[in-house]
């Protein structure tokens, strides 16, 4: 019977050591298991918050390198890559971007591999394998996380995956794509090397087989064994507590030495941490803020010194509603207010809103840059004009309002169709189009004031790629250089007593319309005129009489000829007429008639009449020998000599024939 009793005591104590070893056993599996999902989460967590930083931020811009070349799948954004002030290439890493990189370097240093993933990627590497697809197939049926442990290339792993949301910073590369906020767009899977984790197992398996057969056979000495073993893997599994804080603490590293300002705030806006930056932004002391309401703390009055509700803060909207707001706004700093841009995220867990975190930039610098600037704008002489993609006007200086004589107030009602007197609004919209091509153009137009006169003036037009496009133009008036240019040029080519072009305009012309004829294999005319006796009525008139006469020639000769033809006075009393175009020689001579008859009528000159004749000479080309300018002219006034042999007040032309 005792026999019996001890065999079903050493089997209850047998069932009892088998139970309790196979319920720790299990135990040290869904711990070992729950502290790897722990670690992969928290990489995930720590990406995600890296991801929400950049993407708050629009992707950030680093140095181009081999590791880290210009994305080409970022190719269709026009900014991905940059220039700065100082010459420097940046090229734009968006928040894919920067995880991948930073799960290649974490590879290299752990172990720990990670991978963005998604049903539609933009990147080809980012297709998630079958597991990946799997899991992303759950997600969409509305998972959120996922842990499993697999084995890849004989190796034990454990691969966690969780969600990524669309947020609306998202949209600027995955838009394209048919994304929407709210959207799943993929996932983040983390990897993570069970290997270590299983030989803690291993060790703890060990330790509980060993404490376990201690106990049955040894008694205290065996259970003083188990504990000794124990306490050995409680302390290992401590080294790896350890190591998931060292990796906070390296979080909260990285948010020590962000230059922006950053902290976080509960549901109920009480401020749970800061960094340096919004600490020495703020002049405040870390222990002086924590746990304090942010609102009424530094946030309590508004630029201009009114209160600011506690309703309208930008902060406690988004506590209320969960949307990423940013903003220009005001912080209190010694009782002193000074600008800020704020950007406010919520923090969700499991779609509930627990908190917020805010980014935010001292503007006091740039606000004051921004005066400087306005003012060197405002006192400058030459017109300054900020034009919108419809042509509306935004802002001018006080040199534009003078130089068109309207009132800033008016100007800015306007519109540039309001005020440039050649361009029509087609005209203008393909000009706009040619400076945002080009970024920069130089041109000259001409300006409506309000009084109705023409001014000209030049522009230079630049195209700044912001708020849908803006034109910043710098308008110079030019009225008195285009008189004096219209007058050099008067004096270079016209005649100053008759205003008919002189020789030099005369040739220029006549160069023209004979490789006009040469080329479409046409005829012209060049008549060369001398007045018959011109020389008596200087002589017994006056040089005052002599000059009106020739006033009036001229007015008689340019009657006589067609809009395209050349009128022209090289010097004294000759004149030339060049005939452009002309079918037949008879052409010329109807015209010669023509201007024959035109002086047949006497010419009043200072109260008198005075009958003038004049003998023509014509050339007409092509001709024999060579057909120059020189030559045509030359035969031009050898045949108006003939005339005058021939008794003048005739015309005779040029014969090729030779003499017999």
């Amino acid at each position: 019977m005792r026999s019996r009793f001890v065999s079903i005591l050493m089997f209850f104590w047998l069932a009892v050591l088998a139970a309790s070893l196979l319920w720790n056993w299990h135990q040290v599996d869904v711990s070992v298991r729950e502290l790897a999902r722990t670690v992969a989460k928290s990489h995930f967590e720590k990406d995600l918050l890296f991801r929400r930083w950049v993407a708050m931020h629009g992707g950030v811009y680093v140095p181009p390198t081999a590791a880290t070349p210009p994305n080409p799948h970022l190719a269709f954004l026009k900014a991905r890559d940059v220039i700065t002030t100082t010459g420097q290439m940046l090229t734009l890493v968006n928040p894919a971007y920067m995880t991948r990189q930073v799960y290649e370097l974490a590879a290299s240093e752990n172990g720990v591999q990670g991978h963005i993933t998604s049903l539609k990627p933009l990147r080809p590497e980012n297709r998630p394998d079958a597991w990946e697809r799997q899991v992303l197939l759950a997600f969409e049926s509305g998972a959120k996380e996922m842990a499993t442990l697999e084995t890849v290339a004989g190796q034990p792993y454990l691969r966690y995956m969780h969600g990524m949301i669309t947020e609306a910073p998202c949209l600027k590369c995955h838009e394209a794509q048919g994304y929407k906020v709210g959207d799943v767009r993929g996932g983040i899977s983390v990897t993570v090397p069970f290997a270590p984790y299983v030989r803690i197992a291993e060790a703890q398996h060990r330790s509980l087989l060993l404490g376990h057969l201690g106990i049955g056979f040894l008694g205290l000495a065996g259970l003083w064994l188990g504990g000794s073993r124990l306490r050995r893997s409680e302390e290992r599994m401590q080294q790896s507590i350890d190591d998931a804080e060292l990796l906070a603490a390296k979080e909260d590293l990285l948010l020590a030495s962000l230059g922006e300002g950053v902290y976080g705030v509960d549901r109920g806006g009480k401020c749970i941490f800061i960094n340096p930056a919004a600490l020495a932004m703020l002049g405040l002391a870390k222990e002086a803020v924590i746990g304090r309401d942010q609102h009424v703390l530094f946030h309590s009055r508004r630029l201009d010194g009114a209160p600011y509700p506690h309703e309208q803060c930008p902060v406690y909207q988004t506590l209320q509603d969960g949307r990423l707001r940013k903003t220009e706004d005001a912080f209190l700093r010694d009782d002193q207010l000074f600008p800020v841009y704020l950007s406010v995220t919520p923090m969700l867990n499991n779609d509930a809103i627990v908190g917020a975190v805010v980014v935010f930039q001292d503007l006091s610098e740039r606000k004051q840059a921004e005066l400087e600037y306005k003012t060197i704008l405002q006192t400058a002489t030459d017109g300054y004009l900020i034009v919108d993609a419809e042509g509306r006007f935004l802002d001018s200086n006080d040199a534009y309002c003078a130089m068109l004589g309207y009132d800033r107030s008016e100007l800015l009602r306007m519109r540039v169709v309001d005020v440039d007197a050649i361009e029509s609004p087609e005209e203008q919209r393909h000009h706009t189009e040619e400076i945002r091509s080009q970024g920069h153009v130089l041109f000259e137009s001409r300006h409506r004031r309000k009084d109705g006169r023409i001014i000209d003036v030049e522009i230079s037009a630049t195209y700044l790629d912001i708020k849908g496009g803006l034109l910043i133009a710098f308008i110079r008036d030019i009225s008195e250089r285009k008189q004096t240019e219209q007058q050099i040029r008067q004096l270079a080519y016209y005649d100053t007593l008759t205003n008919l072009p002189n020789r030099r305009l005369l040739l220029d012309r006549f160069d023209h319309a004979l490789v006009q004829a040469r080329r479409f294999q046409r005829s012209l005319a060049v008549m060369f005129l001398d007045l018959d006796r011109f020389k008596q009525v200087n002589d017994t008139l006056g040089h005052e009489a002599g000059d009106e006469l020739l006033k009036q020639v001229a007015k008689r000769l340019l009657a006589c000829v067609r809009a395209g033809d050349t009128v022209a006075r090289p010097g004294g009393d000759e004149f030339v007429i060049l005939l452009a175009e002309i079918a037949q020689p008879q052409d010329a001579a109807l015209v010669a008639e023509k201007v024959l008859a035109s002086f047949a009528e006497p010419v009043p000159v200072q109260g008198k009449m005075i009958r003038i004749t004049t003998s023509i000479g014509i050339a007409v080309y092509p001709i024999k020998g060579p057909d120059d300018i020189q030559e045509l002219m030359k035969k031009a006034d050898l045949a108006m000599y003939e005339a005058k042999e021939a008794g003048r007040n005739g015309y005779r032309f040029f014969d090729e024939a030779p003499a017999a």
